[in-house]
C-alpha cells in the first residue's frame, strides 16, 4: 500500500512533465514521446512477463524501458557496473538483438571506440557510480547513453547526478526518477529535462 501511494504521489509531483509537454526541441519530444513514455503493447512484452512472472511493477516498468532504450540505441555493448538483475540482460536483447550485455569488469575496454559504435553504460551500483563514471568516460562517444540508475536514493546518489548534469562534458540529461540518462552529444544545446516517467 505504501509503495502504490509513493508512487502516486511522484506522478502526481511530475504530471506536469507527462509525455515530452514542453519541450521544445524536436529530438528531445521524440525520445522522451517513442521511447521514454511509449505505451505500445510491444510483442515481446508477453513473453518476457511469462519468462519473469515474480517481477513487481516498477522492475517490470524499468524492464520495458531498457527494451525501448535498446532498440533506440542498437548499442554493440551494453555495459553493467554492480549488481546486474537477473531480468535486464533478456529484457535489453529482446529489444535489440545485436546488443551484448557485459559486466564491466568483464568488458575489453579500449579508448578511442569509432562513433559508429554506440554504447551504453549502465551504472547500477550509486556508490561506486562516480568513479566509474570517471573510467568509462574516455571511451564514451556522442553515440554513447549513460544509464545511472537510483538517482534520488541518497545524499550521494543526488550530488553524483547534479554533477554528471552540469559537467562540460555531458550533453541532455533526463531525470526519469528511478534512473537518470545522459547523453554525450555536445555538439546540441546542454539541456536537462525531468520527465514524468
Amino acid at each position: 500500500m505504501f509503495t502504490h501511494m509513493k508512487r502516486m504521489f511522484i506522478w502526481i509531483f511530475r504530471c506536469h512533465h507527462c509525455r515530452g509537454f514542453g519541450i521544445q526541441s524536436p529530438s528531445a519530444y521524440s525520445f522522451v514521446r517513442y521511447v521514454v513514455n511509449e505505451h505500445y503493447p510491444y510483442y515481446a512484452y508477453a513473453d518476457l512477463a511469462a519468462s519473469f512472472p515474480q517481477l513487481g511493477k516498477r522492475e517490470r516498468k524499468l524492464g520495458e524501458f531498457y527494451f525501448r532504450l535498446a532498440n533506440f540505441a542498437q548499442a554493440y555493448q551494453w555495459l553493467c557496473c554492480g549488481s546486474m538483475p537477473h531480468w535486464l540482460a533478456p529484457y535489453v536483447q529482446a529489444g535489440c538483438k545485436g546488443t551484448a550485455v557485459v559486466d564491466l569488469e568483464e568488458a575489453e575496454l579500449h579508448a578511442g571506440i569509432s562513433p559508429e559504435h554506440p554504447l551504453v553504460v549502465h551504472l547500477l551500483d550509486p556508490l561506486r557510480a562516480e568513479e566509474t563514471y570517471e573510467r568509462v568516460l574516455p571511451m564514451l562517444n556522442q553515440k554513447s547513453i549513460l544509464v545511472v540508475e537510483g538517482i534520488g536514493c541518497s545524499h550521494h546518489a543526488r550530488q553524483l547526478w547534479q554533477k554528471l548534469r552540469h559537467d562540460l562534458r555531458t550533453g541532455v540529461t533526463f531525470d526519469l526518477h528511478y534512473c537518470g540518462l545522459v547523453f554525450f552529444d555536445t555538439a546540441r544545446p546542454k539541456q536537462h529535462y525531468v520527465i514524468n516517467f
